[in-house]
């Protein structure tokens, strides 16, 4: 069995810790859904800070397409749960870690992000990485699709504010497509 399969096998069966709504958390159910973030990034042979790993769907799309992953987790029954479900793959490090405080350290040139980001969180997150550009040199996240359309809004929009100004000052952003509420366990509210 390939490690995606088996991350996504585990989560299917309700092999996993409980997950704690304070979090934000809402893993996804497939790996398929991940590969655009995966073939946007074009992460062979480099290092992928992965922010938010869960069951480990997108963490097993990274290393299968021969990225070197730091997985950042900060529930630490899912860190070891993303190593029970993983193995012990070289190319994988996993951090029990709070994201936001990994965002705001300095971080290499060339770094490369995904995730699939905690709803409660992603806002700060992402202005975090942005601030260090041009270190971080591409992100790819799964982000609620209210976040998303305000990375995009156009000035003058309702959506329009300071997460567009700094998104487009800094970055190219585009939207890779959108993912239904029931791709996630558990369901959220909203499409992502």
């Amino acid at each position: 069995m390939t490690p995606a399969r088996r991350a996504t096998t585990n989560l299917a069966r309700g092999d996993r810790p409980p997950l704690k709504k304070g979090l934000g958390q809402h893993h996804l159910r497939s790996g398929a859904l991940c590969r655009p973030l995966v073939r946007f990034l074009r992460p062979a042979g480099r290092t992928v800070i992965e922010i938010g790993p869960g069951g480990g769907v997108l963490t097993a799309e990274l290393l299968a397409a021969g990225a070197r992953v730091v997985a950042c987790e900060l529930d630490l029954p899912w860190a070891f749960h993303l190593r029970r479900a993983l193995g012990a793959d070289p190319a994988l490090s996993i951090l029990a870690h709070d994201a936001l405080a990994l965002a705001a350290g300095r971080l290499p040139a060339g770094t490369l992000a995904a995730g699939n980001l905690p709803f409660n969180v992603a806002t700060a997150i992402l202005q975090r990485l942005l601030e260090q550009a041009p270190a971080v040199e591409a992100m790819a996240f799964l982000l609620q699709k209210e976040v998303a359309e305000r990375l995009l809004a156009a000035p003058g929009t309702k959506a329009y504010g300071a997460l567009s100004v700094l998104v487009q000052a800094r970055a190219d952003a585009s939207l890779l497509g959108t993912v239904k509420p029931g791709s996630f366990v558990p369901p959220p509210k909203v499409a992502a």
